[in-house]
């Protein structure tokens, strides 16, 4: 590995080590045409050139995290490298095989059919960063598609993950968005109407730990047929491949995990699937803080270190509204409209998809699933301590972390009460409510410390503005849901550079 000690690069000098390529098997077969990937993570391949690439907006703080700064992105070159036109030095371009469990039904072999792992850069911190392209064109997953993004939905991906991340989110990080001269054909309304639409594309990295390419449909492209669907994984019963996989993952993802000292590999694929289910649970506790519906939470858009990703068709609540659905076309395609309603979405996608898709791993975690809560004072203490180490609804604790700590609570509850009647459960469900919502107005009573005056309730000012600071952070994401069309390109430049500015306050 190359010496990384200096503060900035250049797009020609970013740091590349791609321990993924090394670290899992890829495709023997060169072709580039859509097919079953079979025994293999990744296949090689590389973009396809876009005419006349054009930047429409870049984050110059996600950016600074590979140590490019601000003068790289006035270069002609910048684009060239952000639309795939050229290669950055020491990439190495390929697309990630998953399969997914998509409405429900297993969906056999899904893919990075619109997207492209570029390689993964060491900054000048020594921290690791995945860097993605999106709408890079065709891969062997892109299942008779163009592999192409289009302008709506590259800026609606670049706004939201960083808005998502100002938010406190875990989530990827957006680069920047580039658009083009060339056309694709899209039914946007679902009318069998195609209009011509821009090229786009969008950049994207994580970090490590959030830099990990791995989803949940990851590991189930070792899926057997399928009983419903009748769908094998292109690896099915590839326990070899299997297993390096997971040694990938736990090494690289989760230290805490490998670094401990296991008397079986079993217990290790435990305390790991254990890990998984707290993070996940997580970033889906910090979803609902801030009203966000994903829209399409499938096991392959789920991350295995818990972080957002694939942003299409989400929402954000303006308010609550249990029937609320981020893309009312659902309704239109398919009656499993109704599944990524917000009410339904945690548990009908998350839960499920935790307790059942993740569980076929190995038989072994299926077989133990119901001891994956926590056992200990150590993991309950999971559940009840804020991000600051301090236990969630005291004093000084914001009151997200409170809601937040409180979703993990009943998440925690989930197995208990699903081997309960409804009558059970409703019984329940009043007694936990009642004691939160006492628990809550004691916190926003004694941490905002209101004096009484005339005319009311006076809070102290710094409540006041850290409250309508978030509250402003949280009404601009609900805008992105009335996005520019790429009719105007330079308008919908001036759009979206504003939108950015105000969610980086």
């Amino acid at each position: 590995m190359r010496n990384h000690s200096r503060l900035m690069a250049t797009l020609e000098t970013l740091n590349f080590d791609n321990v993924a390529l090394r670290s899992l098997p890829i495709d023997k077969e060169t072709q580039n045409v859509v097919r079953q990937v079979e025994a293999a993570c990744f296949t090689l391949v590389e973009p396809t050139a876009v005419e006349n690439p054009t930047l429409v907006a870049y984050s110059a703080d996600a950016l600074s995290l590979l140590d490019l700064p601000q003068s790289e992105v006035s270069r002609p070159e910048f684009v060239q490298y952000t639309s795939g036109n050229k290669l950055l030095p020491g990439s190495q371009t390929a697309a990630h095989c998953y399969c997914g469990h998509q409405q429900g039904y297993f969906s056999g072999q899904l893919g990075d059919g619109a997207a492209m792992y570029l390689g993964e850069v060491i900054n000048s911190k020594e921290e690791r960063w995945e860097i993605h392209l999106k709408g890079t064109g065709l891969t062997p997953f892109s299942n008779h598609r163009d592999g192409r993004k289009v302008l709506r939905s590259s800026i609606r991906e670049f706004l939201c993950s960083e808005a998502m991340f100002h938010l406190g989110i875990p989530t990827t990080r957006a680069g920047c968005c580039v658009t083009s001269d060339t056309l694709v054909g899209r039914d946007q309304h679902y009318t069998g109407t195609t209009t011509k639409e821009r090229a786009s594309l969008s950049d994207e990295s994580l970090l490590n730990s959030h830099a990990n390419p791995v989803r949940f449909g990851s590991f189930e492209i070792f899926k057997t047929a399928d009983p419903m669907t009748g769908y094998p994984g292109p690896s099915a019963g590839r326990v070899d491949i299997l297993h390096q996989l997971l040694g990938y993952t736990i090494k690289n993802f989760f230290p805490q995990i490998y670094s401990r000292d296991f008397q079986s590999l079993e217990e290790c694929y435990l305390a790991f699937y254990k890990e998984l289910t707290l993070l996940t649970a997580h970033l889906v506790a910090d979803w609902q803080c801030v009203g966000f519906c994903h829209g399409v939470l499938n096991s392959d858009n789920m991350s295995i270190i818990g972080v957002t990703i694939d942003y299409g068709p989400y929402g954000f609540l303006d308010y609550y509204d249990p029937n609320y659905l981020s893309q009312s076309s659902d309704l239109i395609r398919h009656v499993s409209g109704v599944r990524f309603m917000a009410k339904n979405e945690v548990e009908k996608n998350l839960c499920h998809t935790l307790l059942l898709d993740t569980m076929e791993i190995t038989e072994l975690i299926l077989l133990t699933a119901p001891f994956m809560m926590p056992q200990t004072e150590e993991d309950e203490a999971v559940f009840s301590v804020g991000d600051e180490g301090r236990p969630i609804g005291l004093p000084g604790v914001s009151v997200w972390f409170h809601f937040k700590g409180m979703i993990l609570l009943l998440f925690k509850k989930f197995v208990e009460w699903e081997m309960s009647t409804q009558e059970e459960k409703e019984k329940n469900d009043m007694v936990v409510w009642t004691e939160w919502i006492r628990t809550y107005k004691a916190r926003l009573e004694s941490g905002m410390r209101p004096t009484r005056c005339r005319g009311g309730t006076k809070y102290s000012e710094s409540v006041v503005k850290r409250l309508t600071v978030r509250m402003l952070k949280l009404t601009i994401p609900a805008s992105l849901e009335q996005q520019p069309t790429d009719q105007s390109p330079s308008s919908d430049h001036e759009k979206t550079n504003a939108i950015y500015r105000l969610q980086c306050i």
